[in-house]
């Protein structure tokens, strides 16, 4: 049985949930990923375009992608940086996003088809845009579970 309890204090600075389970509850795992992805939702990614500093929810995001020593988020028609690392929003970012390379992390709920070829990379095409990414072999496995293709 689980314990569920809310303590609201007004001298918190800033709000945070914690979950308290013995190891391998999967209740205590499910309502975590499910707090997680509800948190990521309900924020924005600061991103930039030139000097403008613009505020985007992730869902927006076609993918992101290492380059010229910045990480840079695509949408259907921009590009962003972000001064995030990739290893930084791989660990903040909802359950759509997924790492498909070393330099790559796509959001999979706009992935419209994935084409694999002889050298076992795989380009990855996005439903309302022209633009494409590469999964590399040793993450398409991993792509491959989270398009629900196992």
């Amino acid at each position: 049985m689980l314990e569920v309890r809310i303590k609201h204090d007004p001298d918190l600075g800033e709000d945070e949930i914690i979950i308290c389970a013995g190891e391998g509850n999967a209740l205590a795992d499910a309502l975590f990923a499910y707090a997680r992805a509800l948190v990521s939702q309900a924020s924005s990614i600061q991103m930039y375009r030139d000097k403008e500093e613009v505020f985007l929810p992730p869902a927006s995001v076609l993918f992101f992608e290492t380059g010229n020593d910045s990480v840079h988020a695509h949408t259907a028609d921009e590009v962003y940086r972000v001064k995030a690392r990739l290893y930084e929003l791989e660990q903040t970012l909802p359950g759509e996003f997924v790492r498909i390379s070393k330099s790559a992390i796509v959001n999979v709920r706009h992935i419209v088809s994935v084409d694999r070829n002889l050298s076992s990379s795989a380009l990855i095409s996005f439903q309302g845009s022209h633009k494409q990414v590469y999964a590399s072999r040793m993450y398409y496995k991993q792509l491959r579970q989270r398009l629900g293709s196992g």
